[in-house]
């Protein structure tokens, strides 16, 4: 009977066939992302700035890994960390470029479907300035004064060590909490949340490995310490998670397109005049 009933159902009519196992983990993935991505980016922001603030060592003994008593953080003379640096900081550079680029040419063409929907590049750009642009570079890094490794007292500096969080004036500006470029380098997650759904695994993935690869880089370089790396990666993910709410919903996304559309509009006068004088 157990055998019938399963031939049955996996024969019925208009039964969905069994997914790909390749698809299997990712789909898992997006089900658990798709709980509820903005309370789990509140609990990671709050876990691991307990834990670096609980266990302040834990910077201390990465630092020290990358650290010579005769040359100090040498490996950032290193010419592949440097590239991977310059890398780093162009490639966010480039997709917000992208972005803006397609939202301008939301304003004179309707074939922006998908990708170029001007939405998603609404949200790239919001998500870009409010979180490694305002959140983690004006107002973090330019008041909380968190000396960098390589000026602090043990990596060949003058100022005394600081944990996480903790308000200190050993850095008028630009200072070490929290990084800067990791965040950017994070932010490319956002790409995730825009690409069509088939490639968002793989979009993912290789998002992950970027940040990952820059943000360490940091590191290596004496710039920063990994609280100031991973604190950055929550700060921005809580910025996407909650944006994507705010401007990916079904509804929102289509107000946002259909304000383009009515922009677009507004120019079609000033394109017909060109075109006929």
């Amino acid at each position: 009977m157990e055998g019938i009933i399963k031939t049955d159902i996996q024969s019925a009519p208009g039964a969905d066939p069994a997914p790909p196992k390749r698809f299997m983990i990712a789909r898992a993935d997006l089900r658990l992302a798709g709980a509820n991505p903005l309370a789990v980016s509140v609990v990671a922001l709050v876990a691991l700035s307990l834990l670096f603030v609980w266990y302040p060592e834990i910077d201390l003994t990465v630092s020290s890994w990358f650290y010579f008593p005769d040359d100090g953080f040498e490996l950032r003379r290193n010419g592949i960390f440097r590239g991977m640096r310059i890398i780093g900081r162009l490639l966010p550079v480039a997709v917000a470029m992208t972005a803006i680029g397609l939202l301008v040419a939301a304003l004179f063409s309707s074939r922006s479907g998908g990708f170029g929907r001007p939405s998603r590049s609404v949200f790239l750009l919001t998500t870009l300035a409010l979180g490694p642009g305002l959140v983690v570079n004006a107002i973090l890094k330019n008041n909380w004064g968190r000396a960098r490794p390589r000026e602090t007292l043990g990596f060949g500096g003058d100022w005394p060590f600081s944990p996480a969080w903790l308000d200190v004036d050993h850095c008028v500006g630009n200072c070490s909490f929290v990084s800067g470029e990791a965040a950017a380098a994070f932010w490319l997650v956002a790409l995730t949340f825009v690409v069509p759904a088939a490639q968002r695994g793989r979009t993912l993935v290789l998002t992950l490995i970027f940040a990952i690869i820059v943000s360490l880089n940091r590191v290596i370089y004496g710039a920063h310490y990994l609280s100031d790396i991973v604190i950055a990666w929550a700060i921005v993910f809580l910025v996407l998670a909650a944006l994507s709410r705010l401007l990916l919903g079904d509804t929102q996304a289509a107000i946002i397109d259909l304000w383009f559309e009515r922009l677009r509009g507004l120019t079609r006068p000033a394109q017909i005049r060109r075109s006929t004088g």
